[in-house]
């Protein structure tokens, strides 16, 4: 039997290897090797992809995305989290990170993805709601937005693995994983559907005091050169995720 990868990144990067040899000879032609021009244009595309108006895009990986997006809420040590127990490692991890406790909620057999009913049950105490879209498969938006709005506490998505998907409510609306919530979190480690060259990720999210906590925290807390208003983090993404023009 042939042994065919789940993702062959080598022929993908045969596939576009003119393009991608293009990009990079611009990126280390310029020296713009952290946070570029093209970083900024790639926050920019991807948050039109997204459907959304703000995309962090400079941030080193999908956990420090959720990491960042938490702190940003307000999430520190004593409030509990409520999330999936099917779900990869590093959406509990970051939790941890910002010193809440997850709360694991169990999950509908049928589609793998937090069940809304289980949630409702376990919702006291809860601070934050971190559903998973799992395989691109969205969560029941819907349900467990109504239950997080009931409660008066925010939804953050994490949607490592949901680039492009689109959750489609009881009207038959279509919303692009990534603007549901108070702000979606994504990965684009290599194997994603869309990754980078080396580890990468982004925050989404339509208000515009968010986006801007996101990008002063993913950079020390910076606001501008040697003035840091926080204590933030050095999670900042270098130029190689661009992609080819």
């Amino acid at each position: 039997m042939p042994n065919i990868p789940l993702v062959d990144l080598k022929a993908n990067y045969a596939r576009h290897k003119e393009g991608i040899d293009a990009a990079m000879k611009e990126v280390i032609d310029n020296t713009a090797f952290i946070q570029g021009p093209a970083v900024k244009q790639f926050e920019a595309d991807f948050a039109a992809f997204s459907q959304v108006k703000y995309a962090v895009g400079r941030v080193a990986s999908g956990t420090a995305a959720l990491h960042l997006a938490m702190v940003a809420a307000g999430i520190g040590p004593g409030d509990v989290v409520a999330t999936p127990s099917h779900t990869f490692i590093a959406t509990v991890e970051a939790i941890s990170y910002t010193g809440a406790t997850p709360r694991f909620i169990e999950i509908d057999p049928e589609t793998g993805l937090m069940d809304p009913q289980e949630l409702k049950k376990n919702i006291d105490g809860v601070k934050l709601v971190l559903p998973v879209h799992i395989h691109g498969r969205p969560v029941d938006l819907d349900a467990i937005g109504a239950i997080c709005a009931d409660a008066g506490i925010p939804l953050i998505e994490d949607a490592a693995q949901a680039q492009g998907s689109d959750y489609i409510k009881a009207d038959g609306t279509k919303v692009r994983c990534g603007g549901y919530g108070l702000a979606a979190c994504f990965s684009f480690y290599p194997g994603k559907n869309l990754g980078a060259f080396g580890d990468a990720g982004a925050v989404t999210t339509n208000d515009e005091a968010f986006a801007k906590k996101v990008a002063q925290l993913r950079d020390h807390g910076r606001t501008s050169k040697y003035v840091h208003e926080m204590l933030g983090f050095p999670e900042r993404l270098d130029t190689r995720c661009r992609p080819p023009s």
